[in-house]
């Protein structure tokens, strides 16, 4: 084989290695830490509550002009 054809399969090999490791590595979760990204944003910064829109005074004040 040339030396293409040996570099591509060293680094077809390194790809899937490192693949493996990442998902290995991405799976294992510290018994300390919650499991969701989700639920660690919540715990860093709370999100304040919405705010209502304001109400028109009347029922008329809804309706538009000609």
């Amino acid at each position: 084989a040339n030396f293409l054809s040996r570099t591509t399969a060293v680094l077809a090999t390194v790809f899937f290695v490192s693949t493996l490791l990442l998902a290995y590595f991405g799976s294992v979760r510290p018994a300390a830490t919650s499991s969701s990204v989700l639920e660690n944003a919540a715990l860093v910064a709370p999100v304040a509550a919405p705010v209502a829109p304001a109400l028109a005074a009347s029922g008329a004040a809804q309706i538009p002009a000609k």
